[in-house]
């Protein structure tokens, strides 16, 4: 139903997708000395270094999770608490979207976000989630109206904010890149990576680097995915400007920790092509389909 190309395109639209993840706030201190120094040797962190949930564990839980409340939504009478199970299912398929890279995920994980905010026109978290996936799309426009529905329904702070600057920047706001020396520190997760991408924005790829680096002990849950999606953000900013050989080993930590991770996956095989192993590029590409 939709091509190799299309998902590809989609994947490119979420690499840079701001996240808010449980456990990944404020509250954890960044190291000190002489860090910045050691960036190199810190990053990434290894599986065996931060211990997550094992990649295919995580995948099959989600997967048993879609499959339970699709059965409890089926078994339900409309009404009730119908559409609190069917705002989390479509959560659970948007996320294993933007895992596996499964298209139809998000198709019906959207349409159940547009019924909800049909029959519920106040449910701000339905909304944002809504949103989330216009944009994923590139439909903008009604991203922003969404997104404007989830803000005076009082949705998450955090994840609306995320969501605005992932429209903003998508968009080309001037208003993304303010002076580093007129940047409040980061703090949470968010902040890390967003100031990451402006540097990188900016040609500064020590700072951004420094930042994605910093950026890995805002994680402190046993969820693998935010852990991988840091790391091809990493990689991908190496690969910018010219480094497949670094990059390449962020891919490599990422689809160790979850190598169900599509992105993670594909890139790996890039950078593989790119650096002569074209064989292993061609099974990488190939376990990258679904």
């Amino acid at each position: 139903m939709f091509s190799a190309s299309t998902i590809r395109v989609l994947g490119a639209i979420i690499a840079w997708m701001p996240i808010v993840v449980m456990g990944a706030g404020k509250g954890m201190p960044a190291p000190s000395g002489s860090f910045f120094s050691e960036s190199v040797m810190l990053a990434p962190l290894l599986p065996e270094q931060r211990l997550t949930t094992h990649g295919r564990i995580y995948v099959e839980n989600l997967d048993g999770m879609i499959a339970s409340l699709k059965t409890a939504i089926e078994s339900r009478q409309p009404g009730s608490d119908s559409a609190l199970l069917q705002l989390k299912l479509a959560r659970n398929l948007y996320h294993r979207f933007r895992i596996v890279g499964r298209l139809s995920d998000l198709v019906y994980a959207r349409t159940m976000a547009e019924q909800i905010t049909l029959d519920q026109p106040g449910n701000a978290p339905a909304w944002l989630l809504l949103g989330k996936m216009q944009a994923a799309f590139h439909d903008f426009k009604p991203a922003i109206e969404s997104l404007q529905r989830a803000e005076q329904g009082q949705a998450d702070q955090q994840g609306c904010a995320a969501l605005r600057y992932e429209i903003e920047h998508a968009l080309g706001s001037e208003n993304l890149s303010p002076q580093v020396e007129n940047q409040p520190a980061p703090d949470t997760l968010a902040e890390f990576v967003q100031q990451a991408n402006e540097a990188i924005n900016d040609g500064d790829l020590g700072r951004a680097d420094e930042l994605l680096t910093l950026a890995q002990f805002r994680l402190r849950d046993s969820n693998p995915y935010p852990l991988a999606w840091l790391h091809v953000q990493h990689g991908i900013a190496f690969l910018r400007f010219g480094d497949p050989a670094r990059a390449r080993v962020f891919f490599r930590a990422a689809h160790a920790r979850l190598p169900a991770y599509y992105l993670a996956t594909e890139h790996l095989a890039e950078t593989e092509l790119l650096l002569g192993e074209g064989e292993s590029a061609a099974v990488l590409y190939q376990a990258a389909r679904y």
